[in-house]
């Protein structure tokens, strides 16, 4: 294999993970984009292969983690909103009833910080397996369900 061959399979298995910041415009293009380029140039070089198949692998792990979490967020908030409804205002002289509407805006603070922070973890990762990409190396990422094969 020739120095070009190489060079030509790196940048693309690095635009296999990159393509993944397509998420960021196109709803679900986390997906999309690394399953594009996969399809696209999987037969020209094992390495674009290995490593399209890895970027596809992280970005469906990552998508079925969210919507986990989504549901899981949903189910919490819904109870703790319903506080609120069930128990009506705690009454009495002085009393100022935020108990419900405080845990609620506590929880959903959590929530938007724990998002945040995975998808600075999520934006680390894929910039970290573009770098390994881009000098030859076989990058696998962390907590990925090996789905496609």
């Amino acid at each position: 294999m020739d120095d070009t061959s190489a060079n030509h399979a790196r940048s693309w298995a690095v635009a296999c993970h990159l393509a993944a910041l397509a998420g960021f415009w196109i709803p679900l293009g986390n997906l999309l984009g690394p399953l594009v380029l996969w399809l696209v140039k999987r037969n020209d070089h094992p390495f674009i292969d290995r490593q399209g198949k890895e970027a596809l692998n992280f970005q469906i792990s990552v998508t079925l983690y969210a919507v986990v979490l989504i549901v899981l967020a949903v189910f919490l908030l819904i109870p703790v909103g319903m506080l609120d409804v069930v128990f009506g205002p705690v009454e009495g002289p002085g009393f100022i009833d935020a108990g419900p509407r405080i845990t609620a805006f506590l929880l959903v603070l959590l929530l938007v910080l724990l998002g945040g922070a995975a998808t600075v973890g999520w934006l680390v990762l894929v910039v970290v397996a573009a770098v390994r990409a881009s000098r030859g190396e076989d990058y696998r990422y962390p907590l990925t369900l090996r789905l496609v094969r």
